[in-house]
Formats: structure tokens, C-alpha cells, sequence
């Protein structure tokens, strides 16, 4: 209840609010209590898709803080918020990863139970928050299992606050399953209620620093990935029942913040198995492929590696 927050500001009076989500109704709770009492609100759009699919805002920050100029141009155009009330101010998160891998590959093999001896393509699941009762992850784990050549494994890294239903999918021969952080809740089969540590964010710089390829639908770890310059393809046709169906993921592809993405050129669609494939085997095979988009993806979504 917003009196939790009233009692909170009166007892430690504030001269700033600092929200780190803008949408998160705790934050917005707060932010209520604090624009009653005229403390000023320093805001930041969390995320690269929440100005587009989040909704509006319930109160608006005096100062807002977005990662680029694409985020900076939503705010405006969308929400409203005054220019000389925006400023870019990048991702700091991305500032850690210029200083490379956190242990050595050897070491990371051993902690996750791969191969040293092998490379690895990390494939990231849809979950099940996108498609109920869909055989999509499932079938795409066996399917990928099956594209990789002799010299590599493949990581499932899923989701933090997301289940991926693998009913049925037996051992999988030459496929290590990724389970980040560590689940609060009493129910072992949700996912919401997850803490990840700094660990957590050490393992992943691992898992895609160690990676020569990632695969995904839509997710955030495509902007990771294009920090460390991983070549990446996006799967652009989806499974039910084990009938391939051409575009059927497509959908995901259509949000607005995927938009700069594609038109960066620094990733590749994959419309059928066969396409899938061969993106595979020609990033594995030349890795300096699609750098340029690479570049022009970090340009664009990060604003600046300065450290």
C-alpha cells in the first residue's frame, strides 16, 4: 500500500526519487508519494521494449533516463515527454563486459558440464510466457541438437522468469541445459520469483564470450550478444506437434523494438530448418560475417561502450 511508502519518506525525507523501472508499480507507488511531497523523480525506462508494449505512463519522472536515441524518440513521440526532459545515457550494464571472460574456458566447461575440447552455440528458448501448450522449444532443442557439427555443443540458457515446457524431450546427447540464478518461490516450476546475483551476470559474459554463435526468437540477449560481436540468427518459422510451420514465429520479429535490429544487418532470419542450417554452418565456418551490422546494432541500441 502506498502508506509503506508515505512512511518510508517521511522517516528518511528524501531530496530525490531514483525509479530504476518506470512501469513497476512499486516504483509507480512510490513515485505517487513522491510527487505529492514535490521531490523531485529521476526516472529510467528499464528495458529496450517498454515504451512500445508497457503501456503509458502512470507518472511521469522530471528527468527520464533511456539507454538510446531510438528509446529517446519513443518517449517523445509516444508518451509525450518533452525533450529537454530525456537524456541518453546508454547501458551501464554493458560497461563490465569490455574486460572479457570471468574464469577460463576450461574452467567454465568444467563448472557447466561441457566438453573442453568442444566449441559452443548457445540457443536461447522462446518460454512459455509467448506460446501456451507449444511444442516450440521442445522441438527446437532436438532440431539443434541434430545441426551440430562434430566440434561443438549446444547451451540452452533459459529464461530467468520463464518456463520452456520439454515435456517429453528425452537426454539429449551433446546438449548442456543452462538455468540461471535461483528460484524464491515454493512452487519449483515457477520462474517469476528468481534472484539472479552478480554471479549470475559473470556466467552469462561466460556463456556468450565461450559461445561462437547464438540463436533466439526475440530477447534481450541479442544486444548482449552484439556486445561481445556474436554472429546471431533469429528463428523465423515455428513447430506444433512436430509440423514445421513456415512464419508461424514471425510475429515476434514485428514488435517494434525488433525493427532496428533486422534493419541493422546484423543478424539473420531463419524461415525453415533448411535456412537454419545453413546460417549455422556459414557462421561457423566465418564469423567476421555480418560484422558491420554488428557494429551498427551496438551503435544504435547501446549509444556508447565507453566503460
Amino acid at each position: 500500500p502506498r502508506g509503506a511508502f508515505s512512511a518510508l519518506l517521511e522517516r528518511y525525507h528524501p531530496d530525490l526519487i531514483f525509479s530504476t523501472d518506470v512501469f513497476s508499480p512499486l516504483d509507480c507507488r512510490m513515485m505517487l508519494e513522491a510527487r505529492d511531497r514535490s521531490i523531485p523523480i529521476l526516472g529510467m525506462v528499464r528495458s529496450w521494449d517498454n515504451l512500445t508494449t508497457k503501456g503509458v505512463f502512470r507518472v511521469r519522472p522530471d528527468l527520464l533516463a533511456v539507454n538510446n536515441d531510438i528509446i529517446r524518440h519513443e518517449a517523445m513521440a509516444i508518451h509525450a515527454i518533452p525533450e529537454d526532459r530525456i537524456r541518453v545515457v546508454g547501458v551501464p550494464l554493458y560497461d563490465r563486459y569490455d574486460s572479457g571472460p570471468r574464469s577460463s574456458r576450461e574452467a567454465f566447461s568444467r563448472r557447466i558440464g561441457a566438453d573442453p575440447e568442444k566449441r559452443l552455440v548457445l540457443f536461447a528458448p522462446t518460454g512459455d510466457r509467448f506460446r501456451a501448450a507449444s511444442t516450440f522449444d521442445r522441438d527446437m532443442v532436438e532440431l539443434l541438437a541434430g545441426l551440430m557439427p562434430p566440434t561443438h555443443q549446444l547451451i540452452v540458457r533459459f529464461h530467468p522468469a520463464d518456463a520452456s515446457d520439454l515435456t517429453g524431450l528425452a537426454s539429449v546427447p551433446n546438449v548442456i541445459f543452462d538455468r540461471p540464478g535461483v528460484a524464491m518461490g515454493r512452487n519449483p516450476n515457477s520462474f517469476k520469483q528468481n534472484e539472479l546475483a552478480p554471479e549470475d551476470d559473470d556466467h552469462l559474459v561466460n556463456s556468450l564470450y565461450f559461445s561462437d554463435l547464438v540463436i533466439s526468437v526475440s530477447t534481450t540477449l541479442i544486444i548482449d550478444a552484439a556486445v561481445l560481436d556474436k554472429p546471431q540468427i533469429l528463428i523465423g518459422f515455428g513447430s506444433q506437434d512436430r509440423a514445421w510451420q513456415p512464419g508461424s514465429h514471425a510475429q515476434l520479429h514485428a514488435y517494434d523494438h525488433i525493427g532496428p535490429v533486422l534493419s541493422s544487418g546484423g543478424v539473420r532470419i531463419a524461415s525453415s530448418p533448411d535456412e537454419l542450417r545453413e546460417w549455422i554452418m556459414r557462421y561457423l565456418a566465418d564469423p567476421s560475417l555480418d560484422a558491420a551490422g554488428r557494429e551498427r546494432l551496438r551503435r544504435e541500441q547501446c549509444w556508447r561502450l565507453d566503460g
